[in-house]
């Protein structure tokens, strides 16, 4: 390779990183979506905080499960965090049906319960070895 291929190649260097990058993020959007929800199906919000316990009433009365708030009654909130969290050029995005109909009018889960959307420290870092690893990969054949 000549010094000219290798200068047009440093200058796609970043280009060629951001198209990896996001090639990654789309690959693992899936893998993403269900780590959230699995800190909702253990109480935990993605800031790395428990969720309040299930009061007596809901336990006693709506048949809860002793423990944190798990923001699962049908399944159908954790189902669309799973459909509808997507990978977005260089972020990913999480989401889901948050807005909850209820007799008492409209519920914004996030608004009543906090943060529950992304990522705790430790699943982002687990998140960030998965891209990190894809990007190594990508770098090797780019300059192959």
């Amino acid at each position: 390779m000549d010094i000219n291929t290798s200068v047009k190649k440093v200058r796609g260097y970043q280009k060629g990183m951001e198209k990896i990058t996001s090639a990654s993020l789309k690959a693992n959007e899936t893998t993403a979506a269900k780590w959230n929800v699995q800190q909702m199906e253990i109480g935990l919000r993605s800031d790395g905080k428990s969720q309040p316990n299930y009061s007596d009433g809901s336990v006693e009365y709506y048949g809860k499960e002793p423990g944190p708030v798990k923001l699962k009654d049908t399944g159908a909130f954790h189902e669309s965090v799973l459909r509808k969290t997507k990978a977005k050029k260089d972020v990913l995005e999480f989401t889901g049906d948050y807005i909850k109909d209820n007799a008492g009018g409209r519920t914004d889960l996030e608004k009543v319960w906090g943060p529950i959307f992304g990522l705790t420290k430790s699943n982002l870092e687990k998140m960030t070895d998965l891209l990190f690893e894809d990007l190594v990969k990508g770098l090797r054949d780019y300059w192959k």
